[in-house]
């Protein structure tokens, strides 16, 4: 190569660096995306019914789901009983902290208490325990985070239900 070429050569790789390098100098820099690492509660209601000595009972297990990307902090199941056909709910046999019913023909809400879950995690929050339930269809429903303090990526995704007949 002669020394015209060579410097022809050097003229042209400079001229393609330039723009791209006052590209690079003129782009804006753009924010880098965070998530969010809130935690997002899910909740299902576990039912099983059982007698004993004639009479029936049912326990009450609330399988409380963190679906988000954060930890969730303590919180609050709130837990109430509808009975359509049949009825009145079961009696609560022993003291609860309730709060006012949140839902017309629904008994006061059983608040119970909710440990810290994990991004990806569940954990069992069993139900009251209730006197003999007499016969009849009934739907327990329960809101996890009853009490709002956790701040989730979804805050209207909290309730879930079950029905069972007695006997």
């Amino acid at each position: 190569m002669n020394r015209s070429t060579s410097i022809l050569a050097a003229l042209v790789l400079a001229a393609l660096a330039a723009p791209a390098a006052v590209a690079a100098q003129q782009s804006p820099t753009l924010p880098t995306p965070t998530l969010q690492r809130k935690p997002d509660l899910k909740i299902r209601v576990i039912l099983q019914k059982r007698q004993r000595d004639g009479k029936w009972f049912v326990r009450q297990t609330f399988r409380v789901f963190n679906v988000g990307l954060g930890p969730a902090a303590p919180s609050t199941v709130g837990a109430w009983c509808l009975a359509p056909a049949g009825g009145p709910c079961p009696a609560l046999d022993g003291a609860y902290q309730l709060a006012p019913p949140v839902e017309a023909g629904g008994t006061a809400v059983v608040k119970l208490p909710t440990p810290v879950i994990g991004p990806g995690a569940s954990v069992d929050v069993h139900g009251p325990i209730t006197k003999e339930w007499p016969n009849g269809n009934y739907t327990i429903k329960a809101r996890a985070d009853f009490l709002a303090v956790v701040p989730e990526t979804i805050e209207n995704n909290n309730q879930g239900q079950a029905a069972i007949a007695i006997p």
